[in-house]
């Protein structure tokens, strides 16, 4: 699939746009596979986090519910601000969020900015493309969480494949 065709179908919520977003959501575990494959031949180690990991609930909480709403959130008012109030276009919107994206994940990193830049060139894609594409703001925002929250998921289910190939 040429990067338009791509474009184009990430762009298009379609007849079913439910679950054309989770399995957008869960097409996405393919960048950090693909990227943390790379890495995994190299010297490269993960620091290993400080501190008590979070408890379960809170990490499903904070994972699938509250991260995907906020950071849809921010998209949504980014996309408000740089697009509707200012009229820069889509182009700079999703640049403008990538680069929000990766400076809000700090630390920055070899091992997650990629990634994060990656995701949220989609995230910012498909927010833009669907609330245009449809007119609905709402179906553009939910549908982007959704996405989001399928990718969490899936990133929760595979961290024992993601600690290998991390060597964390």
């Amino acid at each position: 699939m040429s990067g338009a065709a791509l474009a184009t179908w990430i762009g298009t919520p379609g007849p079913r746009p439910w679950p054309k977003a989770v399995m957008l959501g869960f097409c996405l575990l393919a960048v950090p596979l693909l990227w943390w494959s790379v890495l995994y031949p190299s010297p490269f180690r993960l620091a290993r986090p400080e501190g008590a990991p979070p408890s379960p609930v809170l990490l499903v909480i904070g994972v699938l519910v509250l991260a995907p709403l906020i950071e849809t959130a921010a998209l949504a008012a980014l996309h408000w601000l740089v697009v509707r109030r200012l009229g820069l276009g889509l182009p700079a919107f999703t640049i403008i969020a990538v680069i929000a994206a990766i400076l809000a994940h700090v630390p920055l990193s070899i091992e997650r900015s990629p990634v994060i830049a990656v995701l949220f060139l989609v995230f910012s894609w498909q927010y833009s493309a669907w609330s245009e594409a449809s007119g609905r703001a709402g179906l553009a925002f939910g549908a982007t969480a959704l996405t989001h929250a399928a990718y969490n998921l899936g990133s929760l289910l595979l961290s024992p494949v993601w600690a290998v190939l991390l060597k964390a």
